[in-house]
C-alpha cells in the first residue's frame, strides 16, 4: 500500500496570519496549492506594535509572490541608519545596498493588514476570530479543531502562530519554551504637531538608535508621525508586574532611563498618549526547535525560528522561510517536502538568531562594557557593517527554482543531484517578538474544508541541500560580546567572527607576557611587562583623563591571554565603586580596578 506521505500535497490549512501566514499561502497558491488562512484575531484587534523593518532579503521573498509593492507603498523607506552613544557621539552610519530594494519601515500591526488583503485579493480566504485547538493526522489528511467545535481538513496544515505556537506543541510536545532575553520592549507611534510645528523633527528617512547609558532607544519619523521603540533591561520577567505597571509608571521609568542621555527620546516621550502606546512586552526566541515537522504538519515562521527584534529580521526571514516550504511542497511529496525545506532553513535562521542574541546583550552592557562598545564601534562598523559583509544576509534571495536546482546564498552555482551533502552548522547552545509586541497571533478557523485539485507537476527526486558553511568563533571575550555585535545589529548583519581555534592562555609559555605585549602594544609604556616576564600591566585603558592604553590595545590582549567567559562578566559589571576586583584563570592570577576619570587599571601574574 502506497504511503499517503508519499504523494505531493493540494490543499493546505495555514494556520496564524501574521507576517508568515498570508505569505505562505500565497507562496502555496503561486505553487498550485489550494490554501486558507486562519487568524484568531478579528480585524483591528490583534497586535499593534511599534515600527518593524523590513530588510532587502525579506522584499525579495515578498516580491516572489507579488506582495513587495503594496508594503513598499505604505511604508516609509529607510536607507540608513545612524548609530549614536548615550553621550550623543554618531558611532557609526549605515547605508543601504543601492542594489538592493529599498529597505522598509511599516507598523507592525499594519504589514499583517497589508498581507492579508493581498491574499483575499488573489482569492485565499483568510478567516478571523476562531482559535486552533488542535489537529488530528488522519494518515491521508489533516483535520484542524478550534474553539467553536468546528472543524477544517486539507493535505498539509502549517502552522504560521507565533512564538507561542500552539501547532508547535502539538508537534513536539517537548518542544522548547521561548528564552527570555533579559530585555523588554515598550513603543508605539506619535502623530500630529506641536504649537509650534513637529512633535518631533523629520528623520530624512534614517532610523536613529541610541545605545543609552541605562536602555536602548530607536526612532524614525517624517515630520508628521514618528515610530519608536524601547528596549530596557529587566532581569526577571514577572509577567504580573508587567501587566500591573501603569502607563504611567512605564512613563517614568523609561524617562529615568533617558534622563542622562543626549537625543530627542524626551522630547518623544513627552507626545506619548496612553492611545498610542504600545504595552511593554518581553524580546524573547528560540535558539534551537528540534522538531520542525510531524507527518502532515509542518511550522514555518516565528513558531519554528524566532529571533529577537535585535536581528532586524524577524519578518524578512518568516516571509523567506513561508516560499521555500511551499517551493518544497510544489516539487517533492509531502514528507520529502518538509525535509528538504528544514534542511534548506535551518543553519540559515539559527545563525540569525545567535547573533542577535549576543546583540542583546550590548544593548544591556554595564558600564565598562559601554564604554568599550562606544570607544570599539565606530572601528567595527568601519569593517563589518559593509555591503560585502552583509551580502549572505540582505541580498539572500529565496528562488522560485525546482528544488534540485536550489540556488544556496547570493551567489553560489546551482546544486545537482550529484553534489555532496554537508553536514549543517551545529545549532547555537541555548542560553528573544518586535519591540511592543504584545504577544503573538493566535490561531483561528473556519468550517469548510480545503479540497480543491491542483495541476500536478513533475515528481523530482529528493537532493540533499547544502547549508551555510560552518562559522568559528572565538573564545567568548567581552570586546566580541559586546562590541562587534551590536555593530552587526545595526546592519543587520551576523559577522560570525572567524577565529584560530586554539585554546587555553598558554601559561606555560614562558615568554607568554611578552609575546602579548609585542602582539598587541609593541613600543606602549602603558603596557608594561615586568617581574621576569611575570607580570603585565595595563595602565589606564579607556581613561577620559590622561588616557593610557587604547581600549584596541586592551581588547586584543583579552583575545591573546583567553581571558575566559566568567572572568569577562565579572569585568563587564564592574562599577566606579567596586573597587578592588580580582580572578583567577589557567594559573594566571588577574586584579583590576575601574572609574571613569582612572579607566581600567589591570595586573596579571603568571603563578609561581
Amino acid at each position: 500500500m502506497t504511503n499517503p506521505l508519499l504523494s505531493k500535497a493540494r490543499t493546505a490549512l495555514v494556520i496564524g496570519g501574521g507576517v508568515a501566514g498570508p505569505v505562505a499561502a500565497l507562496a502555496l497558491r503561486k505553487a498550485g496549492i489550494d490554501a486558507q488562512v486562519f487568524e484568531a484575531y478579528r480585524p483591528g484587534t490583534g497586535s499593534r506594535g511599534g515600527p518593524l523593518t523590513l530588510a532587502a532579503n525579506g522584499l525579495n521573498a515578498l516580491g516572489i509572490v507579488g506582495a513587495d509593492i503594496d508594503v513598499a507603498a505604505e511604508g516609509t523607506p529607510t536607507p540608513r541608519m545612524v548609530i549614536h552613544s548615550g553621550s550623543g557621539k554618531v558611532l557609526g552610519t549605515v547605508e543601504s545596498d543601492p542594489a538592493l530594494p529599498a529597505v522598509t519601515t511599516v507598523p507592525r500591526g499594519r504589514i499583517a493588514e497589508i498581507l492579508q488583503a493581498r491574499a483575499e485579493a488573489e482569492g485565499i480566504p483568510v478567516v478571523h476570530g476562531k482559535r486552533f485547538e488542535g489537529a488530528v493526522d488522519t494518515g491521508r489528511s489533516v483535520i484542524a479543531q478550534f474553539d467553536d467545535h468546528t472543524t477544517a481538513e486539507a493535505d498539509v496544515l502549517i502552522g504560521c502562530d507565533g512564538i507561542r505556537s500552539a501547532v508547535r506543541r502539538l508537534i513536539d510536545p517537548a518542544a522548547p519554551e521561548p528564552r527570555y532575553t533579559g530585555l523588554i520592549g515598550l513603543g508605539g507611534f506619535i502623530e500630529g504637531h506641536g504649537i509650534e510645528g513637529p512633535a518631533v523633527p523629520d528623520t530624512g528617512g534614517a532610523f536613529h538608535m541610541v545605545f543609552g547609558r541605562r536602555a536602548f532607544f530607536g526612532h524614525i519619523g517624517d515630520g508628521t508621525r514618528t515610530g519608536w521603540f524601547a528596549n530596557m533591561p529587566y532581569k526577571r520577567l514577572d509577567r504580573d508586574d508587567l501587566r500591573a505597571t501603569t502607563y504611567e509608571q512605564w512613563m517614568t521609568r523609561m524617562r529615568t532611563a533617558f534622563a542622562d542621555d543626549t537625543g530627542p527620546m524626551l522630547q518623544i516621550l513627552d507626545h506619548v498618549t496612553p492611545e498610542s502606546f504600545i504595552p511593554p512586552s518581553p524580546l524573547e526566541d528560540l535558539p534551537h526547535v528540534p522538531v520542525w515537522s510531524r507527518g502532515r504538519l509542518a511550522l514555518v515562521g516565528d513558531a519554528a525560528h524566532a529571533t529577537s527584534p535585535s536581528s532586524g529580521q524577524g519578518a524578512s526571514l518568516a516571509a523567506e522561510s513561508a516560499v521555500e516550504l511551499a517551493r518544497s511542497l510544489r516539487d517533492l511529496p509531502i514528507a520529502e517536502a518538509f525535509t528538504a525545506y528544514e534542511r534548506g532553513r535551518r543553519a540559515r535562521v539559527e545563525r540569525v538568531i545567535a547573533e542577535a542574541s549576543r546583540t542583546n546583550q550590548s544593548k544591556a552592557a554595564g558600564p565598562l562594557a559601554a564604554r568599550f562598545r562606544d570607544a570599539l564601534m565606530p572601528f567595527f562598523m568601519s569593517r563589518f557593517a559593509t555591503p560585502e559583509r552583509t551580502a549572505w544576509q540582505h541580498g539572500y534571495t529565496i528562488e522560485w527554482l525546482p528544488v534540485r536546482q536550489r540556488r544556496i546564498g547570493c551567489d553560489a552555482p546551482l546544486m545537482t543531484p550529484s553534489d555532496p551533502p554537508e553536514a549543517p552548522r551545529p545549532p547555537e547552545p541555548a542560553s528573544a517578538p518586535e519591540p511592543g509586541t504584545p504577544g503573538t497571533a493566535t490561531p483561528a478557523a473556519t468550517t469548510s474544508a480545503a479540497t480543491t485539485s491542483a495541476t500536478p507537476t513533475p515528481e523530482a527526486p529528493p537532493t540533499a541541500v547544502l547549508p551555510p558553511a560552518p562559522v568559528r568563533r572565538r573564545n567568548p571575550l567581552l570586546v566580541w560580546l559586546i562590541v562587534a555585535p551590536a555593530a552587526a545589529f545595526v546592519a543587520g548583519l551576523a559577522v560570525g567572527f572567524a577565529g584560530n581555534g586554539s585554546g587555553g592562555s598558554g601559561a606555560a609559555d614562558e615568554d607568554l607576557f611578552a609575546t602579548v605585549k609585542e602582539t598587541c602594544a609593541t613600543g606602549s609604556s602603558d603596557v608594561r611587562v615586568g617581574d621576569n616576564g611575570n607580570t603585565l600591566s595595563i595602565d589606564r585603558a579607556g581613561a577620559e583623563e590622561m588616557p593610557g592604553a587604547t581600549m584596541t590595545q586592551f581588547s586584543c590582549i583579552l583575545d591573546e591571554l583567553d581571558v575566559p567567559d566568567a572572568v569577562m562578566d565579572r569585568m563587564d559589571n564592574t562599577r566606579a565603586l567596586d573597587g578592588y576586583q580580582e580572578a583567577e584563570f589557567d594559573g594566571i592570577a588577574v586584579s583590576w580596578t575601574y572609574h571613569p576619570d582612572d579607566g581600567v587599571n589591570m595586573t596579571f601574574t603568571r603563578a609561581a
